[in-house]
């Protein structure tokens, strides 16, 4: 008799353990704090490229350094809303810092700039089709070619059949030593499979004229050898003309 009511009891606690487990779970999921997802970086071996550490919510994760590869660093993170900061490795130089937002089962990837040529920050890579090329402009120019007004770069296409470029693309403010946040993806050959010739100019944001250097040459070509890769073009002018080094990433 003693042995079923132990029996009987175990059964009662048990069942009522149960019943408790399955209301929490009809009320919703855990906190957000129990579940997971993945950040991921990479950072490109730009010119002047150097490890960077980064922090999450003021502690640190670890380090970043330069590869061409993604999956050497590689954190698991709780999910939900994270302040995360980037400063070059060993000391309080701030490089980058955001708010950053951490899906359950899910992987953030993120790419980091930092180069003593392009500056710091993050970019906004992304995969490019074989038939394209895609890209960032940063720009070495300075004021005294063109003080006042603000500058502005206008680029396109040759239009093979006039020998003219269609100038449909622009960035309208062209700041010096910062790598201007515009990502542009165009065609990298035509439906024939010929590589596109981009040719660009500087003109004056506010009146419209071109901007000439001291050469005379007012183009600035905007040419890579292949398709499907970002690239970051550094304006620059040496020996008085106009020069696009094209690097990538």
């Amino acid at each position: 008799m003693k042995k079923n009511f132990i029996t009987r009891y175990r059964l009662l606690i048990l069942s009522l353990a149960i019943t408790a487990l399955f209301a929490a779970c009809q009320k919703g999921k855990l906190s957000e704090s129990t579940y997971y997802g993945k950040l991921s970086f990479l950072m490109g071996q730009l010119p002047g490229s150097s490890p960077v550490d980064v922090y999450l919510n003021g502690k640190k994760l670890g380090q970043v350094v330069p590869n061409t590869q993604r999956g050497g660093a590689v954190f698991v993170l709780n999910v939900g809303k994270n302040d995360l900061k980037l400063y070059k490795t060993g000391t309080d130089s701030l490089i980058a810092d955001s708010s950053i937002l951490i899906p359950e089962n899910q992987t953030v990837e993120l790419n980091i700039l930092n180069s003593t040529v392009f500056g710091g920050g993050f970019i906004n890579k992304r995969t490019v089709a074989s038939d394209s090329t895609a890209f960032q402009i940063y720009s070495e120019l300075d004021n005294t070619l063109h003080p006042g007004n603000p500058v502005s770069l206008k680029f396109g296409p040759i239009d093979f059949n006039t020998g003219e470029p269609d100038y449909k693309y622009a960035i309208n403010d062209l700041q010096k030593n910062k790598l201007n946040p515009q990502v542009f993806t165009l065609p990298f050959t035509d439906p024939d499979g010929n590589p596109y010739f981009y040719l660009g100019k500087l003109v004056d944001a506010k009146t419209g004229e071109d901007i000439i250097p001291p050469s005379g040459y007012p183009f600035i070509i905007l040419v890579t050898d292949h398709g499907g890769a970002f690239f970051i073009f550094k304006l620059s002018l040496p020996y008085g003309s106009y020069q696009a080094d094209a690097t990538e990433l």
